[in-house]
């Protein structure tokens, strides 16, 4: 067993190695703040920083910042969808994702280019339907479907949703003890509550899964 160090946060690291391994900048990365880190489809790594995001192939760091089309330097989570389009939660409220080797954000993208968030965008949540969700932290619900068709959804203001998720087929907001709300075609229902043992817990973005770094030797717990 190792430890994996990532800036200022430590992960358990099962594998050859016998010695703390350490990311920060001198190793590559962008910044010793990470807020976040994930692994997409292909095996790279990638981490959330405060001055742009990362991409570790095992050996070296690719660093992505404005310069490449990322809408924002400062990138709270990364969320990959169904596509294998890889969306960033940025910190301004302005959507991107990256396919294929490029980036998308509202200059290149006119469905982008339609959605309005207030604040930073607080939770990107891919459903099992295909469609992706983007929740500001103040204003702005936009679902994004699989046909790239865009629509928005507004709530009260005495509502502050904590995120999307899916549940028994329908995705819904959920948040403080006046949620869940189901979310309809058109609207937003009037929040109201499942049975008691509905599991919050299962629906949030971030939780603990297993992360296989090959030319490492290690498989991580983040």
């Amino acid at each position: 067993m190792a430890w994996l160090l990532i800036g200022g946060r430590s992960f358990f690291a099962f594998g050859q190695a016998s010695k703390p391994i350490h990311f920060g900048t001198e190793n590559g990365l962008p910044s010793n703040t990470v807020y976040y880190v994930m692994q997409d489809r292909e095996g790279y790594l990638w981490f959330a920083t405060d001055q742009g995001v990362a991409r570790y192939d095992g050996y070296e760091f690719d660093v992505f910042t404005e310069e490449d089309g990322l809408s924002d330097k400062d990138v709270f989570a990364i969320v990959e969808d169904a596509r294998g389009r890889l969306w960033f939660a940025t910190n301004n409220g302005i959507p991107c994702f990256y396919d294929q080797g490029r980036f998308y954000n509202p200059e290149n993208s006119p469905l982008l280019a339609e959605v309005n968030i207030g604040g930073y965008i607080q939770h990107i949540y891919p459903s099992p339907t295909g469609d992706v969700w983007l929740l500001g932290q103040i204003s702005g619900l936009f679902c994004l479907s699989p046909e790239d068709t865009l629509k928005r959804y507004s709530f009260g203001d005495e509502w502050f949703p904590a995120g999307v998720g899916h549940y028994q087929g329908e995705d819904f907001l959920y948040g403080d003890a006046k949620f869940p709300a189901t979310i309809y075609e058109d609207s937003v229902e009037t929040p109201s509550r499942f049975e008691t043992e509905f599991p919050f817990y299962e629906v949030g973005s971030i939780g603990y899964k297993p992360i296989f770094i090959p030319q490492l030797g290690l498989a991580l717990t983040i």
